[in-house]
């Protein structure tokens, strides 16, 4: 039974998740932005909201509560990102321990899209 309560807060806090992101998008084009640039916009914010919370240690807390469901891939994504950046704390500039700390992880993840990409349209060429 604890297995299915898991799941289902999850279930719950994604969609959630969604609606919120759907309310985000609807204001943005309420204010008359263009559909393309209010999908930007939104992922923009899911992007700050998630840093943000990581920064102060709420993404985690509002994790251990309502599960995997907060981690829908954008919002997981950034605190997949923000979060070891945290951790590295020495002595020297701050700003550019973090970014250095923030691409060494993203940089892998960036790699394998571009190069899957790239093979994905070679190969696309080849079989049109």
């Amino acid at each position: 039974m604890g297995k299915n309560i898991k799941v289902l807060k999850a279930f719950i806090t994604g969609g959630c998740v969604c609606v919120f992101a759907q309310f985000v998008h609807n204001y943005f084009l309420g204010k008359g932005i263009s559909v393309d640039d209010a999908v930007f916009y939104t992922i923009i914010v899911h992007i700050v909201i998630a840093s943000i919370l990581t920064v102060f240690g709420l993404f985690k807390k509002i994790e251990n509560i309502v599960g995997a469901g907060i981690f829908i891939p954008i919002t997981g994504f950034a605190n997949a990102i923000v979060e070891p950046s945290l951790e590295k704390k020495e002595k020297g500039n701050f700003f550019l321990q973090l970014s250095f700390k923030m691409f060494s992880l993203a940089a892998p993840v960036v790699a394998y899209g571009i190069i899957s990409s790239v093979v994905v349209g070679i190969v696309y060429y080849i079989v049109k």
